[in-house]
């Protein structure tokens, strides 16, 4: 296996699936069941598709996190409105309800524990 350390980064923490349970929501919504696992794929990350049927308090650690948002960034290069859609989507569904901006950071920081410094 190809170490990609150096682009992607290092690994540093660990991440909630309740964050890429969100993520993989809104890639089904804007991108169907194959886009999703064209990018898990990309990723190498293909077991992941039915995560949120397996443990939604579980977490996966962040190199692998990084690996999804690489593939993403790679497979839709150039695709602004597509990935605005995403992001748009994906933060309905990580906090459905609404925060301020400051409750969102400590959120995030609850859900993505990982060395920001770095």
């Amino acid at each position: 296996m190809a170490n990609n350390s150096e682009i992607i980064g290092e690994y540093r923490g660990l991440v909630k699936n309740r964050v890429l349970t969100a993520l993989l929501q809104s890639y089904l919504d804007n991108l169907d069941y194959d886009g999703m696992k064209s990018i898990l794929r990309e990723a190498e990350l293909l077991e992941l598709k039915d995560i949120r049927d397996v443990d939604p308090d579980g977490v996966i650690d962040f190199f692998s996190f990084k690996k999804i948002i690489a593939a993403q960034n790679c497979l839709l290069y150039d695709s602004t409105k597509l990935l605005y859609e995403i992001g748009r989507k994906f933060s309905f569904y990580l906090f459905p309800f609404g925060k301020d901006f400051g409750e969102i950071i400590n959120e995030i920081n609850q859900l993505i524990v990982a060395d920001w410094k770095s």
